[in-house]
């Protein structure tokens, strides 16, 4: 089967898929590819949320690529084709979402009370992340944390921020407060608007 696609999104799973030893290298993983797990896309819901209408969403990363080693927080930019020429950096709102999973990674067990995480951590939820709250117990956004976090089972985290260029590579940012992003330039072929990809 032939995939045909554009832009962050196609790019970020032709990356990983067919340059899965070339990403792994660039972290210095040593991982076999065909070990490795790739969830693409995971969702948390919409990113937002204030003071005043506080949400338990916070958006989605482009993929977790997940190894013997690590679980990888994949944020993807790319180069629109060769013709943005400015310093890649991500948003705030991109950035809040790597502290709230960790957040999440950092006090999730397998079986436990999500109920009474609630209620023990919600004033310490809100103390970091003011416009939001934790995801409420029975509902779609706990069951998606859940399964994930089961997946990564506790393996440490890595925040990355792969930047596709065409030619040139662009000055990336890496480092936001107190969040550091690995920085993960990957070369692509922009001759044609479409790129292709057997599946």
């Amino acid at each position: 089967m032939k995939l045909i696609g554009y832009g962050e999104d196609f790019l970020t799973l032709w990356a990983l898929t067919k340059e899965t030893k070339t990403i792994l290298s660039k972290l210095e993983d040593e991982t076999p590819p065909d070990l490795c797990m790739i969830i693409y896309r995971p969702s948390f819901g919409r990113a937002g949320g204030s003071m005043e209408n506080q949400r338990a969403e916070f958006g989605e990363f482009d993929a977790i690529l997940l190894t013997d080693k690590k679980a990888y927080l994949i944020e993807s930019k790319w180069d629109g084709g060769g013709k943005r020429k400015r310093i890649v950096k991500l948003e705030k709102n991109q950035v809040k979402r790597h502290k709230i999973f960790v957040w999440y990674h950092s006090n999730w067990k397998k079986e436990m009370d999500w109920q009474k995480l609630i209620e023990e951590k919600t004033s310490e939820f809100q103390k970091l992340f003011p416009e939001n709250k934790i995801a409420p117990n029975g509902s779609i956004l706990k069951e998606n944390l859940n399964e994930v976090l089961s997946l990564i089972n506790r393996k440490p985290l890595q925040n990355v921020l792969m930047y596709f260029h065409a030619d040139v590579q662009q000055e990336i940012r890496d480092t936001y407060d107190d969040v550091k992003f690995t920085k993960l330039p990957i070369q692509y072929d922009n001759k044609q608007n479409l790129l292709e990809m057997n599946y």
